[in-house]
C-alpha cells in the first residue's frame, strides 16, 4: 500500500507539489487522484480536471497527426486549429506531422495546448518540464 491513514483537502487557491525520489509512487498517486475511481478519493463535482502526463502516449495518440488529434478534441476545421496551435509555436506545415515524430518537449507543449481547450480548474502536471529544452542566452 502506497499510503495509509492520509487525509487532506486542497482548496481553490492551493498549489501542491509531490516531491520525492524516483520510484516512490508520485505518478501513481497523481493518476489515482485524476482518474477519481478509487472510493477513498473524493473530488468535488464542481471540479473539472486535466492531466499532463510524463508518459505522453497516455494523453496523445502518437499515430495521429497533430491536426487529427485536435479535430477529435472539438475543433472542426484546420483553420480553427491553426490559430490555437500557433500560440504554442506550431506552424501550419507541422499540422500534418505525426505526433510520434515530435520531440518530447513538443509533445509536452501539445499536451498543454490540449489542456487549455477545456474548462479545467484543477491541473495535474506530472513532470511538466522533464522533456523541455532549456535555452541559454549569452550575456554581454
Amino acid at each position: 500500500m502506497l499510503l495509509e491513514n492520509v487525509n487532506f483537502e486542497i482548496k481553490g487557491t492551493d498549489k501542491v507539489a509531490l516531491i520525492g525520489p524516483n520510484g516512490t509512487g508520485k505518478t501513481t498517486l497523481l493518476r489515482e487522484i485524476f482518474k477519481n475511481q478509487n472510493p477513498h478519493i473524493e473530488i468535488n463535482e464542481a471540479i473539472e480536471t486535466a492531466y499532463l502526463s510524463q508518459l505522453q502516449g497516455e494523453v496523445l495518440d502518437e499515430s495521429r497527426t497533430i491536426l487529427d488529434e485536435f479535430l477529435s478534441y472539438g475543433f472542426n476545421t484546420k483553420s480553427e486549429v491553426l490559430p490555437h496551435l500557433s500560440g504554442y509555436g506550431f506552424k501550419k506545415d507541422m499540422l500534418d506531422q505525426k505526433i510520434g515524430s515530435l520531440s518530447g518537449g513538443e509533445k509536452n507543449i501539445l499536451q498543454l495546448a490540449k489542456i487549455t481547450i477545456g474548462d479545467a480548474n484543477m491541473l495535474f502536471l506530472d513532470e511538466p518540464t522533464s522533456h523541455l529544452d532549456t535555452y541559454c542566452t549569452a550575456r554581454p
